[in-house]
């Protein structure tokens, strides 16, 4: 576990922007040493443009009872953004998560 990942999760507070249109905040729950596999990385053209998409699996250390980690939560690695597919609490012992994420594109300007 040599890897540092943010794990976030939407902030509970509401923000709008200029057109009164809700805007998702995250807030960030800690930062934690992790194991970060990579599992399959594409690229897909729809429309014309190259999308490329990455899976990794994840494996964590239990934090505790105080920190929840769920599908709704991502994660920062090195500058990107992966949403998780799912959480798993290896044998239910309260001893090792397993996740597997996937990367989320960040629009740029247009």
């Amino acid at each position: 576990m040599r890897q540092r990942v943010t794990l976030q999760a939407l902030s509970a507070t509401e923000s709008f922007d200029s057109f009164g249109q809700p805007v998702q905040a995250w807030a960030s729950v800690g930062t934690f040493w992790c194991e970060v596999i990579p599992l399959t990385g594409h690229e897909l053209v729809a429309a014309k443009q190259v999308k490329a998409q990455a899976t990794i699996k994840v494996k964590m250390r239990f934090q505790g009872t105080s920190i929840s980690i769920s599908p709704e939560n991502r994660l920062l690695l090195n500058g990107r953004v992966f949403g998780l597919f799912d959480v798993r609490n290896i044998e239910e012992r309260n001893r090792r998560y397993e996740m597997t994420a996937y990367e989320i594109q960040q629009a740029g300007p247009v």
